[in-house]
């Protein structure tokens, strides 16, 4: 086999910076797997206090906004394959959470509806989502808007060199407002930036306690070689909103990394 053919065969390998699409970097691919983290944080509330799933607890809500409706329409609403639906039916109705009343215009479907059980465990749980749902949005929004006036400023620098910047200090200060802050809107976490013609500095601090980095569990900096995702479990398992990544991340997008002993405040540097 000549070289030529060689290089042209299926199995030969490609360096890193000749591949078109890199699946870590591929958005579908980042939508998906951040909708699926979301999922599943919250599923761990209610699987523990229901012990319900994913798919029983769609159909359950989607029960508790609408009323009545057949296994088809519960379905098409929730995006769920008829498969799913039809497991989650079953086995809500097997815990007397839901009950089913034969359509007479179509004798092949019934319309589903909650007990009163069902209907209480509703109740208890939307409260519940929608805080879920609400705190996740207010640490999103405040580190994006912070994230927003950070691209203004660097808005000359060459793009790859911005949007690096902008992505680490959107990490760290995301982890700052919920680690640090836990989220209080009370407690304030601190910013400041230093822009030089060599380089940008930014130093973040928070009211926290601090942490090791010998010890985050809940980080993907911390994953064994032989579990990758073992932060996933870990945040899933301690209710943590989806995410992790944000000092492994952060070390790649800039040049300097640096935490205080405490652990509370953190300063990275971009070179310019």
């Amino acid at each position: 086999m000549t070289d030529e053919s060689a290089q042209s065969a299926p199995g030969h390998q490609v360096h890193a910076d000749q591949v078109a699409l890199k699946l870590e970097e591929f958005l579908p691919y980042r939508l998906n797997v951040c909708a699926s983290l979301v999922s599943q944080a919250l599923s761990r509330i209610y699987a523990e206090r229901h012990k319900i799933g994913v798919p029983e607890w769609r159909v359950l809500v989607t029960l508790g906004q609408f009323g009545m409706m057949t296994a088809k329409a519960i379905g098409t609403h929730s995006h769920m394959h008829k498969t799913k639906v039809s497991r989650a039916v079953a086995q809500l109705e097997r815990r007397k959470l839901l009950t089913r009343r034969a359509n007479r215009a179509d004798l092949r479907e019934a319309f589903l509806s909650l007990t009163p059980a069902g209907r209480d465990i509703y109740c208890k749980l939307a409260p519940i989502a929608l805080d879920f749902a609400h705190q996740l949005l207010d640490t999103l929004d405040a580190a994006d808007r912070t994230t927003h006036f950070l691209r203004e400023i660097t808005a000359h620098l060459p793009a790859q060199a911005g949007e690096d910047v902008a992505a680490a200090f959107r990490e760290l200060l995301m982890n700052a407002i919920e680690h640090g802050g836990g989220n209080d809107p009370h407690k304030r976490v601190r910013t400041s930036i230093l822009h030089t013609a060599r380089c940008i500095i930014v130093h973040i601090s928070d009211p926290g306690a601090g942490f090791s980095l010998e010890f985050l569990p809940h980080a993907a900096i911390s994953n064994p070689a032989d579990s990758p995702i073992r932060h996933v479990e870990v945040r899933a398992e301690e209710g943590r909103r989806p995410g992790g990544f944000g000092i492994l991340l952060t070390r790649n997008l800039v040049d300097e990394l640096l935490y205080n002993e405490r652990g509370n405040a953190v300063l990275f540097v971009k070179y310019l």
